[in-house]
């Protein structure tokens, strides 16, 4: 799966899943103040782009709600002390669990006082959040409240503790604080004392915190939100509970949707969101898990945005707004590729994507189309060379680079967030081609064992160390990665014989032989042609690429290293795969800055800017999309006018600006 980094500096307000035309919101919203994170969420998508998981490396944040409906009390009653359900007023919204809710939880001082109540144990800098609704109606007379005594035995018997044993500490602290604190809550004639309050203890109950919010007279009209606020000074125990002591005939007060969010001082890794699909995109609200204190990535179906807002639930691919609900775009398509101009992803979900809103691609196709392309070209070039080119092997070349590239592309899709994955990915493409020219070469047949060792070598081939370039100039690097490629390409050539040999039904020792000598000569031919073509590797002064990779907010750490490449033709760069390829001056080469400005250096290190940003886009897009969707730019808005290279051109502009400044005086 995909794995993208977002910034997250989002609030938090309300806490509701709203049906609309038997569509159920994924906006989770809590009806709290605002809670604001900052931090990192990751996304894993699949291969078509669609965010399965989301998590990030944050603030451990629960979220503990009691609504006080039936269908709900297995659950609330594992969370919650003192839940009861005797009310006949409410104000809980209905959803897809609770579709009439009808209850609440009603104390009074002369029946049930305390009500649903939560202990958590708590760290220091731990902050809390509690919010109930309350609500009565009026009465006359005035207010009678139980006593001290009484609201000790109430509260220690919601939470089950009792003044004998293991708890009979406990008993104690709260029997020598909780009348006290009790009695600095005001009461008016009219009014219940009624409130939602905590007791914060610490470890050995030696010391204590007290806080409430207590109900008004606009709870006579209608539910009154109480909420309180606590960040934890020590470690300890805390007690939050609903309480009623009033007394006074008539002065029942229901408490409604009461809610506890608890943000932990300690970091941890977690899951935030997981999102399964119908085909054409509607998420399943079954399987949908959403961390309730945080707020929903909306980036969900192809990474397109959820649009929430005026209930629309559409999602905006850019061109035109898409319904998931109707599998149907709510504008004409622009390109006119289908006879219905409103279907979405030419009514074929499991295959299609449409990254704009315009072209439709059928994106294990894209990696495919690459394979083949990739394997055409190269066999044609090695078996003309060696002169042992037929047609019927070139169509078996073009059917193993397509397999090849269809699983190398939906294993970068798949599995982003691995750096193995990606170099597999990769390493596919890569080893295909090497099979290919050593086959060739040698003179060798292409058949369904070598299409196998293949694709296995491939994979082999990925857990091998990487080459990126040595210190030192053009013959250094050259030497070095012939030599390296030539060992490499032996050592996944021996496992692609032995398989190919195993498939094959021939003999597997002179297979094993026989693929060692081809995936060498392969591997160091492949060297050969990419060097010829992109210019040999160079280490770049890690000063700069640090620079530029703070400023593009990414070090690739989760992405196989780029390989750079002293390139060939003046003013010009290519990103090919993890090739990264860029025309190189002296550092005092008069260009693109003042005298006196190394404006040689400045041009060669923001041209490598320009690339390394598409090669940011490759890892947020993947290999197989990213290529599609920079020629469908190209094709519809021409060549600097695309997204992609706009982007990338303005990158390598801050960056030269960056470096002539750097640079300045030298």
């Amino acid at each position: 799966m995909g794995c993208h980094k977002l910034p997250y500096y989002q609030d938090i307000e309300s806490l509701e899943e709203k049906a609309f035309y038997g569509k159920v919101r994924l906006e989770k919203n809590l009806k709290s103040q605002k809670i604001t994170l900052n931090a990192y969420q990751y996304t894993l998508r699949d291969h078509l782009g669609n965010t399965r998981v989301s998590f990030g490396y944050m603030n451990q944040t629960d979220v503990f709600v009691a609504t006080m409906e039936s269908e709900k009390a297995s659950e609330e009653e594992a969370e919650f002390t003192g839940i009861i359900r005797n009310g006949i007023v409410n104000h809980t919204e209905a959803d897809h669990e609770a579709s009439s809710p009808n209850t609440s939880a009603q104390l009074h001082g002369l029946g049930t006082a305390v009500g649903p109540s939560k202990y958590l144990s708590v760290s220091s800098g731990d902050k809390i959040n509690m919010e109930v609704y309350a609500k009565y109606n009026p009465y006359a007379g005035a207010n009678a409240n139980i006593l001290g005594s009484v609201l000790v035995s109430a509260l220690t018997g919601t939470f089950n503790i009792a003044n004998v044993g293991e708890t009979q500490t406990t008993y104690q602290a709260f029997d020598g604080a909780a009348p006290g604190y009790a009695g600095t809550v005001s009461s008016s004639n009219g009014i219940p004392k009624a409130y939602i309050s905590y007791i914060l203890f610490n470890e050995d109950y030696t010391d204590s915190r007290f806080g409430y919010s207590s109900v008004s007279g606009q709870a006579s009209l209608g539910f009154e939100k109480l909420t309180r606020d606590i960040e934890a000074p020590f470690d300890g125990h805390l007690y939050v509970y609903v309480v009623n002591e009033t007394k006074t005939v008539g002065a029942e007060v229901s408490f409604d949707d009461m809610m506890i969010i608890h943000e932990q001082n300690s970091k941890s890794l977690q899951v935030v969101q997981s999102v399964d699909y119908y085909p054409f995109g509607l998420p399943i609200t079954g399987t949908y898990y959403q961390n309730e204190g945080i707020v929903a990535n909306r980036y969900l179906y192809q990474g397109k945005e959820l649009r929430t807002e005026e209930d629309l639930d559409w999602y905006d691919f850019h061109a035109r707004q898409y319904d998931p609900a109707l599998g149907r775009f709510m504008a004409g398509d622009p390109q006119g590729q289908f006879g219905s101009p409103h279907n979405g992803m030419g009514n074929n979900p499991v295959m299609m994507v449409d990254p704009d809103g315009e072209f439709v691609f059928a994106a294990l196709a894209i990696g495919a189309a690459i394979g083949a392309g990739t394997s055409a070209v190269v066999y044609t070039a090695t078996a003309l060379t060696s002169g042992n080119f037929s047609w019927g092997q070139l169509g078996k070349s073009v059917a193993f680079g397509a397999v090849s590239g269809a699983i190398g592309g939906g294993i970068g899709g798949a599995f982003a967030n691995s750096t193995f994955a990606q170099t597999a990915g990769f390493s596919l493409l890569n080893n295909t081609a090497s099979t290919l020219a050593g086959t060739a070469i040698m003179g060798g047949d292409i058949t369904a064992g070598t299409i196998a060792g293949g694709i296995v070598g491939g994979l082999v081939s990925a857990g091998l160390p990487q080459f990126t370039g040595v210190n030192g100039g053009a013959l250094a690097n050259v030497g070095a990665e012939l030599a390296h490629e030539a060992i490499k390409g032996g050592v996944s050539g021996t496992v692609s014989g032995g398989i190919s040999a195993a498939v094959d039904g021939t003999d597997i020792g002179n297979g094993i032989a026989q693929g060692a000598l081809n995936g060498a000569v392969g591997a160091a031919t492949m060297s050969s042609l990419k060097i010829l073509a992109l210019g040999h590797t160079v280490k770049l002064d890690q000063k700069e690429l640090d620079l530029i990779y703070n400023e593009l907010g990414t070090d690739f750490s989760n992405y196989p290293s780029p390989v750079f490449r002293k390139g060939r033709f003046f003013g010009a760069g290519i990103t090919v795969g993890r090739n990264i390829s860029h025309h190189m001056v002296d550092d005092e080469y008069p260009m693109q800055g003042p005298k006196g400005g190394r404006g040689g250096r400045a041009y060669t290190y923001s041209g490598f800017a320009h690339e390394l940003k598409h090669y940011q886009q490759i890892s947020q897009n993947g290999i197989g999309r990213f290529y599609a969707r920079l020629f469908g730019q190209y094709l519809r808005y021409g060549y600097r006018n695309s997204q992609f290279e706009a982007d990338a051109y303005k990158f390598g502009s801050r960056m030269n600006n960056i470096f002539r400044g750097m640079y300045q005086g030298r």
